[in-house]
C-alpha cells in the first residue's frame, strides 16, 4: 500500500506530527512497519518517530508512504 499526504500550506510541527502519527497508528494488514519519505528536502526532522519529534515551519509539506 503505497500513499501520499501533503499541505500546501505553512505547517505548524505540530500538525505535521499528529497527521503523521494518526497514519503511523493506523491498522496495517499483517503489522507491516509504517515507512514514510521526506520528499521536500528542505524539511528537517529527527528520525525517532517517538512523541519528541519536532519538524520546522515548512510552506510545503509532502511525503509519501508505504506498508
Amino acid at each position: 500500500y503505497v500513499g501520499n499526504f501533503s499541505v500546501r500550506r505553512k505547517a505548524h510541527e505540530n500538525d505535521v506530527f499528529e497527521s503523521i502519527y494518526k497514519l503511523q497508528k493506523k491498522k496495517l494488514p499483517g503489522n507491516k512497519p509504517f515507512r514514510f519519505r521526506i520528499n521536500n528536502p528542505h524539511l528537517s526532522f529527527k528520525e525517532s518517530m517517538e512523541p519528541d519529534t519536532t519538524f520546522r515551519y515548512v510552506p510545503l509539506f509532502d511525503f509519501s508512504f508505504s506498508v
